[in-house]
């Protein structure tokens, strides 16, 4: 059945969540891998090598919770290779097949059907998941198709009008820029405010002076700086596998990343407190004593680390007709390490800190176009 999508909104979203899903989504229960690879029903292009197979996971685990995000993105990249890819599947180790069902499946897909819809200029269509299929899908000058998570795209017909520029695309897959763009900064180390020890007293005898008084003694120290929090990783990217019967236009693809957090700055060293009061001077008989110098100052926190740059988005996009395929790339970079704090005041300091290393790249944006 059909499915009519809202005219003239600038913003139209096919989702799993009714409640953010301009139009009821269909739910279809999928059971393993086999199943969901005929539901999408990719074509056969007579060999895989567009295909970037991930190595073996060789993890030994019980349950999906005891796998980090970066071996759960892995199993998606297999079963992304496991839906586009060949069909004995012998590319993916069992273990890995095993795993990929025990988390993945069974699963709910969402189920879109749309005879005919213009995407118009200012106006975004928004796959957040699951199979949907247009009859024919036009994409204005403008006007784009943007996705979040794991889609696939299936039209008779896309057609782009009129020629994408700028930050206009047809199928756009940016990631936006993590904020605030630094991680949090460190602590300022404390400044103490009470004073060093005080001289002793002098003292007299009638007129002359019987014991001088001694200086005050050193300030207590500065406390070091706090280090600044790492930054956070990037997240990893969609992944859009697009069937297009008839291609026409020149189809102007983005493929995004999400960049690591750059590092917070470390905190400054306080300063040195305040030195001890001389030793008072009875009538003024003897030689004068001197207060305390100031303590020493406390060393600078280290900055943090930079966020690793998240894996970046990918498109695969098979077509027929005359269209152009016009490919744009995001930058997984990892974020930069956090700037040193600054040693705080005093006769000699721990010295400022460390710069924050910065973080790894992530895999690099994904674009592999194959006419059939």
């Amino acid at each position: 059945e059909s499915s009519k999508l809202p005219a003239d909104q600038e913003r139209i979203v096919l989702s799993k969540d009714p409640k953010e899903s301009s139009v009821p989504p269909k739910i279809i229960e999928v059971s393993n891998i086999d199943a969901l690879k005929s539901l999408i029903s990719l074509p056969d292009v007579g060999s895989d090598a567009h295909l970037n197979y991930p190595e073996t996971l060789n993890v030994d685990v019980t349950d999906a919770s005891e796998l980090t995000s970066a071996q759960t993105h892995q199993l998606k990249n297999m079963l992304n290779c496991c839906i586009a890819g060949d069909g004995d599947l012998e590319k993916i180790a069992d273990s890995d097949k095993d795993l990929i069902h025990s988390v993945f499946f069974p699963m709910t897909v969402a189920a879109f059907s749309v005879d005919s819809y213009t995407v118009k200029n200012g106006e975004v269509l928004v796959l957040k998941d699951g199979a949907n299929n247009f009859g024919t899908l036009t994409v204005e000058q403008g006007g784009q198709i943007k996705a979040d998570g794991e889609v696939a795209l299936n039209c008779q017909n896309l057609i782009q009008t009129g020629t994408q520029t700028g930050s206009d695309y047809t199928i756009n897959l940016s990631l936006p820029a993590i904020s605030p763009p630094q991680a949090a900064a460190g602590d300022s180390g404390t400044t103490p405010t009470e004073r060093g020890p005080a001289g002793n007293p002098g003292a007299k005898c009638n007129s002359h002076c019987k014991t001088a008084p001694t200086n005050g003694g050193k300030g207590p120290n500065g406390g070091p700086g706090g280090n600044g929090e790492n930054g956070a990783h990037g997240a990893n990217g969609p992944i859009l596998q697009t069937q297009v019967h008839t291609a026409m236009g020149t189809i102007r693809i983005y493929a995004g990343a999400q960049g690591g957090q750059m590092g917070g700055t470390g905190g400054n060293g306080g300063s040195g407190g305040p030195g001890g009061l001389a030793g008072t001077n009875p009538g003024g008989v003897c030689t004068p004593a001197s207060d305390g110098p100031q303590g020493d100052g406390g060393r600078g926190g280290n900055g943090g680390d930079g966020g690793n740059g998240g894996g970046g988005a990918q498109v695969y996009f098979y077509y027929v007709g005359s269209a152009s395929v016009d490919p744009h790339f995001g930058e997984p970079s990892g974020g930069e390490g956090g700037g040193p704090g600054g040693p705080g005041e005093g006769p000699s300091t721990g010295g400022a800190g460390d710069h924050g290393n910065p973080g790894r790249s992530g895999a690099p944006p994904v674009i592999k176009a194959l006419s059939t």
